[in-house]
């Protein structure tokens, strides 16, 4: 009897015990089915019907499995599913080890994320890297995917790269192209790869591709390499650089360089040409911007824009903006900011873009540098109710070549000061100023000021190469305010804060002295409505505004109308400015009662602005109306958006310059509407704009996007066409790849 007991124990601690849960006391592996037999001896499980087992933080599931406890294995077999937080396989067999989360599973599918691997044999060689045989790679999560990748071997790595052997992408199963060897991104974060090509049909260009190379140098710089092959112009070289010195700093450049032989060669075009030249003419742009902090409030801006021909900014708008303005700015500065002070140096050059010429030697062109500028905010004296501040301003206005406009052609170069303009020299501005502001009982505040202006000039050209002038100008302001708030009483209650402020300022220049030199003109004055208006031929005062004098005798009356809201956040209030109303005239007392035979126009230009900033609802408007003129410019913006990013926008624009020449007329006007929408749903999105021309009767200028993105998140198209002021139009088309099922990256192979 006692042997048969001896007998029975053995085999039961020998080989094997029939239960149906168990679990390590480690807790590194939990397993449970119907059927569960382990073999103490050799130190296995067996598992069959309803088998789940758990390793760390992945569970496997099939219809019957043996767990190899000393080598720490499993070997599964039918519907095998294992399933963890970032990763799914389901295969007829896996051979798995749970320890180092490697193994191998055949008939094996993949899905981590939205990325799809499937193949004959897919090996699991850590916990992100992978490699299939004979099977396929997508991000698509259609059926059948909208494309794929096949080969005869795949690596894949999880946050990295995928690498195909004899690769074939197939668009909804169909075979599309083949490479030897391909390499695809399996991450969001910046990666080097080929960018997919891009097409575009210009009615100037022809149709063109261009390939990109992005590279991720490191974390905080990167760069673009690009070639775009035209069907009329030819070949073009790109390159673009981006870097991050700080969170404050960085800078980004952009260049490009052809040989262009629709420029050389077209009958349009021939004055691009330079005469003894017949072959395609080299053509580049270069565009660099730059923001730096420097220690101890220092910051450092750069801004360099560059062009072979003027006509660059219109035949190629992406690579450089500019199309349409009178010239292209390059900027460099150094700049100081505290509480009190700011200073600054700054050199201006410009490259001029209405000349008739596009390959000018732009020796018209009137730069300004250096410019230095200092101003002190205005401070405290001592314990007085006196507040002074200072602001400093020299600048040399600087030329290439002739130093002014030589209109009298019958003394060859020679400076005529009579007929000739000043268009170099060197200024000085000088202001200091005092003020004190006080109340006049408990509504009116009054801030009465004085100051000093002193303007030295020296010229390269002339029989007195220097000249001054200095004024002392006097000024009063006086305002109040009227107040009320309207909304619920309660704290956490939506409020706002109506306020209305009444402005009168009057300015006078009580003496002043003017040297008598050929720069000013015979009186020194300007109709004030002018002072904001552009220099035009005949104009004597050649540098910029500041050389005119049109407030000598000013009264302007203002109203500010604002309204705030007020809405609680969760923990406290948030105050925005939803309305702001501006309305402003100036009277000039000079105008009104000097002796002339001319009619007097002593009041300004009306100016009103509109600030509307609502959630789902916004509006700029400046409103400026000539009442001698009975002419008004018009600037407005209307925008209504949703909270998903859809939005139409209305802008108008009437704008023109006012000339004195025999009376008053207005030159250059401009009178345009613009049209802008833009939609997004899940599956596609559109954005553009269309601006027509009211005096024309014609379409100046339009641009637009189409997105399409079928279902599956993986891929989209974009579909464009844009024309810009003056040129032909264009059609351009890209595909982008969302190879990761998140964002749009390159391919590289």
């Amino acid at each position: 009897m006692i042997g048969k007991i001896i007998s029975l124990l053995f085999i039961f601690f020998y080989h094997s015990v029939s239960f149906s849960q168990f679990a390590t006391p480690d807790g590194e592996l939990s397993l449970s089915a119907d059927n569960m037999k382990r073999n103490l001896k050799e130190g296995t499980i067996a598992l069959t019907k309803n088998v789940s087992a758990t390793f760390k933080d992945e569970t496997l599931t099939c219809d019957e499995a043996i767990i190899y406890l000393k080598e720490k294995k499993v070997v599964a077999r039918g519907n095998v599913k294992l399933i963890g937080t970032e990763i799914y396989m389901e295969g007829d067999e896996i051979f798995l080890n749970y320890a180092e989360e490697t193994g191998s599973i055949k008939n094996g599918f993949v899905l981590v994320g939205q990325i799809a691997f499937q193949g004959k044999v897919v090996n699991r060689t850590s916990k992100t890297t992978f490699e299939a045989e004979d099977g396929y790679y997508t991000a698509c999560s259609t059926c059948p995917p909208a494309w794929s990748f096949s080969g005869s071997k795949i690596n894949a790595e999880i946050g990295g790269y995928a690498h195909i052997k004899s690769s074939t992408l197939k668009i909804a199963g169909i075979p599309v192209f083949w490479l030897p060897y391909l390499v695809v991104p399996l991450k969001s974060k910046r990666q080097t790869g080929f960018l997919f090509p891009k097409f575009e049909v210009d009615g100037t260009s022809g149709f063109s591709i261009t390939e990109e190379f992005f590279w991720a140098i490191s974390d905080n710089q990167d760069a673009t390499i690009a070639l775009t092959n035209y069907e009329k112009r030819g070949a073009k070289g790109l390159l673009n650089y981006r870097y991050l010195l700080s969170e404050e700093s960085g800078g980004e450049f952009d260049t490009s360089y052809m040989k262009d032989r629709y420029a050389a060669s077209n009958e349009e075009r021939i004055r691009l040409r330079r005469p003894e030249v017949d072959e395609p003419l080299g053509r580049y742009h270069f565009r660099y911007g730059h923001h730096y902090e420097l220690p101890n409030g220092y910051f450092n801006d750069i801004d360099i824009n560059l062009v072979s021909d003027t006509l660059f900014p219109k035949d190629f708008p992406n690579e450089m903006p500019g199309h349409g303005d009178p010239a292209l700015e390059n900027r460099v500065s150094f700049a100081k900011n505290t509480e009190s002070t700011h200073s600054s140096v700054d050199a201006s050059l410009y490259h001029s873009l209405l000349e008739s010429s596009p390959i000018h030697d732009n020796s018209n062109s009137v730069h300004r540098y250096p410019e230095i500028r200092s101003v002190l905010v205005p401070s405290r004296l001592g314990d007085t109710p006196i507040f002074a501040d200072l602001s400093f301003n020299y600048i040399n206005f600087a030329r290439r070549e002739n130093s002014f406009d030589d209109n009298d052609t019958s003394d060859g170069t020679e400076f005529n000061e009579d007929v000739d303009d000043y268009r170099t020299g060197q200024r000085i501005i000088v202001t200091p100023r005092l003020s004190t502001p006080f109340n006049l009982g408990n509504r009116i505040e009054l801030i009465p000021s004085v100051s000093y202006q002193e303007m030295r000039y020296q010229f390269k050209d002339g029989v007195d190469p220097t000249t001054e002038r200095r004024f002392l100008r006097t000024q009063l302001d006086a305002r109040t305010r009227l107040s009320a708030i309207y909304g619920g009483k309660e704290l956490k209650d939506t409020r706002y804060r109506h306020e209305i402020q009444p402005i009168i300022s009057y300015s006078n220049i009580p003496w002043r002295s003017t040297e008598e030199h050929p720069f000013f003109k015979e009186t020194d004055e300007e109709l004030f409505f002018k002072q904001n208006q552009p220099l035009v031929d005949g104009d004597k005062l050649q540098f910029d505004y500041k050389d005119r004098l049109t407030d000598s005798n000013i009264v302007t009356f203002a109203l500010n109308n604002n309204i705030v809201r007020r809405r609680w956040n969760g923990t406290s209030g948030e105050y925005q400015r939803i309305i702001n109303f501006h309305i402003s005239q100036s009277y000039d007392f000079y105008e009104a009662y000097r002796e002339t035979d001319s009619p007097k126009q002593p009041w300004s230009e009306l100016v009103s602005l509109l600030n509307i900033r609502l959630d789902n609802f916004n509006t700029h408007t400046v409103l400026k109306y000539f009442p001698y003129q009975n002419e008004a410019t018009v600037s407005s913006r209307l925008r209504a958006s949703g909270d998903f990013g859809d939005y139409v926008e209305l802008e108008y624009l009437q704008d023109f310059n006012l000339q004195d020449n025999d009376g008053i007329q207005t030159v250059q006007r401009v009178q345009d509407m613009t049209f802008r929408a833009g939609v997004i749903s899940n599956f596609f999105s559109l954005d553009g704009g269309i601006t027509y021309s009211i005096l024309t009767e014609k379409v100046r200028s339009y641009k637009y996007r189409l997105r399409l993105k079928p279902p599956g998140n993986c891929w989209a198209f974009d579909f464009s066409h844009r024309q810009e002021v003056g040129a032909s139009s264009s059609f351009g088309f890209e595909i982008l790849f969302l190879f990761d099922g998140k964002s749009e990256t390159s391919f590289g192979g």
